[in-house]
């Protein structure tokens, strides 16, 4: 019973290090709960096993103080194992600190590299809107149309997120019959009215990603070019 529980120490230090340091545990994010836990069992087994083997080198009376490798084995296994053990759980809360130091000029290009390789067609695009100021527009299934910025990217810790926020500058509708767009909101002149911009964030929109239609860049030139001379047409006064 003893070896069991000691065992559980280096799965739990395992969970803890891939949830822990950034270039982990934003691939760790993506993964299902059985791929989460085969990856936590494995890295339990490199701490415990590299552990091992450095205990018995570095304690080299004991490992030389036996000519059977079956009786070293049996006489040194369970202290070599413990003290493996509590190692393997130190060293797991000891490292994310260190590689996150490391890597701390590297989030941004940790996480693109990430959603890159992982993410979805939504991760994508909310990602290079996000990255590079790019203005979207997204269609809701109550026919609410928002042009506006992505104000933060959805929670790393979570990549499967129900919603993300975005910051408007204009907002509207598309028509039931013809699907046109009508733009019926200009958020401008609300934000010069805020003096105090950390009221601002009052204004930003919490859109659900399950009441979303469509997402795609805005291009205010190219959208007034196309309805010139319209009531459509977006003004920024």
């Amino acid at each position: 019973m003893l070896e069991l529980s000691i065992l559980s120490l280096p799965i739990l230090g395992a969970y803890f290090f891939l949830s822990n340091t950034g270039c982990y545990k934003y691939y760790h994010k993506f993964l299902d709960k059985q791929r989460l836990i085969y990856s936590t069992l494995l890295w339990s087994a490199y701490f415990l096993l590299s552990l091992f083997i450095i205990t018995l080198i570095i304690d080299i009376e004991i490992f030389f103080s036996y000519f059977s490798f079956k009786q070293m084995l049996i006489e040194v296994y369970k202290e070599v194992l413990i003290i493996a053990c509590l190692l393997s759980f130190v060293l797991a809360h000891l490292l994310p600190p260190i590689i996150n130091f490391y890597n701390r000029n590297r989030a941004y290009e940790i996480i693109a590299d990430v959603i890159n390789k992982l993410g979805n067609d939504l991760h994508k695009f909310l990602w290079t809107a996000f990255t590079n100021d790019k203005l979207i527009m997204i269609s809701l299934k109550d026919s609410k149309v928002y042009i506006g910025f992505v104000d933060s990217f959805p929670d790393c810790d979570n990549f499967n997120f129900p919603y993300f926020k975005l910051f408007p500058l204009y907002s509207g509708y598309r028509s039931d019959q013809n699907r046109n767009l009508y733009i019926t909101t200009n958020y401008f002149d609300a934000y010069e009215n805020l003096k105090n911009f950390d009221k601002l964030g009052n204004i930003e929109k919490v859109i659900k990603t399950d009441e979303l239609i469509s997402v795609s860049f805005f291009n205010k030139e190219l959208y007034d070019q196309f309805n010139y001379g319209s009531n459509k047409q977006i003004s920024n006064n």
